[in-house]
């Protein structure tokens, strides 16, 4: 079926439509021998200029009718209507689930369906009859759908009712977190799904169709590999992930992806479904922004003059010294100082968030340990030990919240290496097409794409969380990381990167 391209048609405006009446009308008068007056105010311009509006609704209408007949830009409806041609549906939302870990005085016996409120009043209940005693527990299900329902771990629930004797009135999320709810697809999940359909044909339990099926089972799986015999002839693995920062689907949902392709491909005996094994790593990226206006720049980079880390000064968090002191690594030494009244930001790995301080005094140089050490305001509220300081920008968070984007589309790893199961083993779709999964020059280019005032940015770490060692005399030793290792055997989830602690320090 041959889809009609939007960007090739001619759609006239206004004011060439009513050029194109008034050129017709010259022309006929000038073969009867005849001089047509369409100068503006005319009665032939003012005819002309009053058929060409209302041709131009017209226009416009068909303008707006044809991109909905296109995969590319249909919305609502009618992408609907195109998806469910092919098959394509929008997903439903899901509930979540989770575990959480009961509070009682003895043994207590909590029925299926015991409710219990979350902190932003999402509803929780029992899946089944549990006798619990003091910190057991128990599996709990949202009552209502969507990503409202997830919860972290360390929140507080509150049971609905005090019947349940022995039980305490609040309980506590545990394991990592209640996870799983997910919206119904917006247009763009939608139309990324009917284009995959489109672009891979999915015919006979092939890789395509097995892939195309497991992500059509819930809105919760964000992202879905196959790996066609992985583990020998005959058997296929399909791996899932959510398209959640934290990446990996709980047990239900890839259960049930499990049950589906199995459902759907009853023939095949050797069936492994996976979520996936996040390996987190650390990230600083090098910048070239444009100097603030009072230094004689463009404006709207970096908010000082000499932005401080650069690059080579790593910019590593030692120590807290106290409670505003902070002990950063500086390999760099003197060469690139901090001063006083410079703006710095640390990104909390952990939690997502972006803070911001001013360095509050004039930092002392310690060359035996080849450290700064200096106070900031506002006092920190968590512990930046082992984290990257950032120099400040304007648009810091934006750079932040696009390359944690970006981060969240990598996809899973190969499988295996083995030369007697490759290439029918790589995964499915491959990197080249879709979901790389290293850490690359694309993420960066994309990064530039959103954010048009960095002139220039590369990588300056990709390591293993943990592995910085600020070694003295300069330089420190760490263990890169760009991209996933591969799984002690083909039968082990692949492995997936996802982003730890981030820093941007200037060129």
């Amino acid at each position: 079926m041959a889809l009609p391209t939007v960007g090739e048609s001619n759609y006239p405006t206004p004011d060439e439509l009513r050029d194109a009446i008034l050129r017709q009308i010259k022309l006929a008068f000038q073969r009867r021998g005849l001089l047509a007056n369409v100068l503006p105010g005319s009665d032939h311009y003012i005819t002309a200029d009053a058929i060409a509006s209302r041709l131009a609704l017209v226009v416009a209408n068909n303008q707006i009718a044809l991109e909905q007949q296109s995969p590319l830009t249909a919305t609502g409806d009618d992408l609907d209507q195109i998806a469910g041609v092919y098959g394509v549906v929008r997903r439903p939302a899901t509930q979540s689930e989770g575990f959480v870990k009961v509070s009682t005085v003895g043994i207590a016996i909590i029925p299926a369906g015991f409710q219990a409120v979350g902190p932003g009043g999402s509803k929780f209940a029992t899946v089944s009859v549990n006798t619990v005693t003091n910190n057991d527990e128990i599996l709990v299900q949202s009552l209502e759908a969507g990503t409202g329902a997830n919860l972290d771990a360390g929140a507080i629930l509150t049971w609905e009712s005090a019947s349940v004797g022995n039980l305490i009135q609040t309980c506590t999320v545990s394991g990592s977190g209640i996870t799983g709810g997910a919206d119904t697809d917006t247009d763009e999940e939608l139309r990324e799904r009917l284009i995959d359909r489109l672009s891979f044909t999915a015919v006979g339990g092939n890789a395509a169709f097995v892939q195309q099926l497991a992500e059509g089972v819930s809105a919760a799986v964000g992202d879905a590999w196959v790996y066609s015999a992985a583990r020998g002839p005959g058997s296929y693995d399909v791996a899932v992930a959510s398209a959640e920062p934290s990446r990996v689907l709980a047990t239900s949902v890839v259960n049930s992806v499990a049950s589906a392709v199995a459902g759907e491909l009853p023939g095949h005996t050797s069936l492994n479904c996976t979520t996936v094994v996040t390996e987190p790593v650390d990230v600083v990226l090098a910048a070239q922004l444009p100097l603030p206006q009072f230094a004689g720049g463009a404006g709207g980079g970096w908010l000082d003059a000499n932005p401080w880390p650069r690059n080579g000064d790593r910019g590593f968090v030692v120590a807290v010294t106290g409670t505003l002191g902070l002990r950063v690594y500086s390999p760099a030494g003197t060469a690139a100082a901090p001063i006083k009244g410079q703006k710095i930001a640390i990104y909390e790995g952990s939690t997502g968030i972006l803070h911001r301080f001013t360095i509050s005094n004039t930092p002392a140089f310690i060359a035996p340990s080849q450290v700064w050490d200096f106070d900031i305001f506002p006092q920190p509220t968590f512990d930046p030990t082992g984290h990257y300081v950032s120099a400040d920008a304007q648009n810091l968070q934006d750079y932040v919240d696009t390359f944690v984007a970006e981060t969240v589309k990598l996809g899973a790893g190969e499988k295996s290496d083995s030369p007697d199961l490759l290439p029918r083993a790589l995964r499915f779709p491959a990197p080249d097409f879709s979901d790389p999964p290293a850490l690359t020059s694309v993420i960066l280019s994309r990064v530039l794409t959103e954010q048009p005032e960095i002139l220039d940015i590369s990588y300056a770490l990709r390591i293993v969380p943990g592995s910085f060692v600020p070694t003295v005399p300069p330089p420190p030793t760490f263990q890169l990381r760009t991209g996933p290792s591969l799984p002690p055997t083909p039968a082990d989830p692949p492995r997936i990167l996802t982003l730890n602690n981030f820093a941007i320090v200037s060129v």
